[in-house]
């Protein structure tokens, strides 16, 4: 039944029932068809596992899209506690494990997805050696954990040897050796050295913009580093009015409500501030606070940086 007020009662998509409470699924499914309760999705995870694999816990039959949130942490530990029995060194298991790091991670308990992250690091590292693609990955995805936890100087040394192997093994230009190059420069960027964030995410761009295109997904959210991270950017060149770009991609197609499209507002609104157009950035920030409290809730660490944000934005407007 469509919802006709703000204060309709949401009903689970999976059993019609509007008791426990439903959550948003986080996927790309909007209105009433994205509500569903977590033990439904999991029993329908379990049906659809037979011809749909891993994709069934991932990821939305209905929009493609992966769960985020509450949801799929919830999923996550489902199949977890499904394959901590198997063998230390099983792909499953790993694959598994790694997971339950990024849903975590997407929840905001970034600790707790730290540990799992170092753990599955350390088997790569014994089962495959610390050269491989799989281990460096392995790796870089811990890094990204670290940085999310605020320990920003581990996060630059292990990206920085996962970069130097990477260089060496795929050259400057591969894709797995931009994404790590982007995430160091933010790393970076987040300790004060600005001057060598901007100029390896300028090579980052540059390479995203030659080969996949300006308006592609990759090198819109290089760009958005670009704008909203690096002080004073319009001055030492470089794109501008991409995260405006981006943040329209998402909502069209993810919805308004969706973590990415949140966050990626909280950058809008960021870059405008550092553009001077002060007025702007405060009622992108205030709009997006406003849906990162509802959506994310209150203490998740992406709800407390659009706060920062926006305090800025009023002090100075």
């Amino acid at each position: 039944m469509a919802a006709d007020t703000d204060d309709a009662v949401p009903v689970c998509i999976i059993c019609l029932d509007s008791v426990p409470t439903p959550v948003q699924s986080g996927c790309a499914c909007r209105s009433d068809s994205g509500f569903v309760h977590a033990a439904c999705l999991i029993q329908k995870a379990l049906a659809q596992e037979r011809h749909r694999g891993g994709e069934a816990w991932r990821s939305c039959q209905t929009c493609r899209r992966t769960y985020t949130g509450p949801i799929r942490s919830a999923l996550a530990r489902e199949v977890w506690s499904r394959a901590r029995e198997l063998p230390e060194l099983s792909s499953k298991r790993l694959y598994t494990e790694q997971f339950l790091a990024e849903a975590l991670c997407s929840e905001g308990a970034y600790a707790e997805a730290v540990q799992v992250s170092e753990r599955v690091l350390a088997v790569l590292d014994r089962k495959l050696g610390c050269d491989h693609p799989a281990t460096l990955m392995s790796a870089h995805r811990l890094a990204c954990k670290q940085a999310h936890l605020g320990n920003f100087s581990a996060s630059e040394e292990t990206d920085r040897n996962v970069l130097r192997m990477m260089l060496t093994m795929f050259g400057e230009d591969d894709p797995r050796t931009l994404l790590v190059a982007e995430h160091y420069a933010t790393t970076l960027g987040c300790q004060g050295n600005w001057t060598d964030a901007r100029r390896i995410l300028l090579h980052v761009y540059s390479s995203w913009e030659r080969t996949l295109g300006e308006d592609h997904v990759s090198t819109l959210k290089t760009a958005m580093l670009l704008e909203a991270s690096v002080p004073h950017a319009e001055a030492l060149g470089g794109p501008r009015g991409k995260t405006q770009k981006l943040v329209g991609h998402y909502t069209a197609t993810l919805g308004s409500d969706h973590p990415i499209t949140i966050i990626c507002s909280r950058f809008l609104a960021a870059a405008l501030a550092l553009e001077g157009r002060h007025g702007e950035a405060e009622a992108i920030a205030e709009a997006t606070v406003h849906r990162a409290r509802r959506v994310l809730g209150p203490c998740h660490p992406a709800t407390v940086a659009c706060l920062h944000i926006l305090a800025s934005t009023r002090a100075t407007s």
